[in-house]
């Protein structure tokens, strides 16, 4: 084998689906930085057109909108 196919081979990766479940902006960026770091070693392409990214405040309760009681 050649070696710049042995190469690409032992470092063989692959990922998909994955969640980063964090508290804060600067811990999102800690896990997105590690992602990248990580993407660079093994080669990985990162398929920008595939990201999402959400998110969800939980310091209010929700209301129920019929009764105005939280859930």
């Amino acid at each position: 084998m050649e070696t710049h196919l042995a190469n690409m081979i032992s470092s063989a990766s692959f990922a998909d689906d994955l969640t980063s479940e964090t508290n804060t902006i600067q811990d999102l960026k800690m896990q997105a930085r590690k992602l990248t770091l990580y993407s660079d070693w093994a080669a990985l392409t990162i398929s920008s057109s595939k990201i999402k990214v959400t998110g969800a405040l939980y310091s209010h309760p929700s209301k129920d909108a019929n009764c105005g009681t939280p859930h």
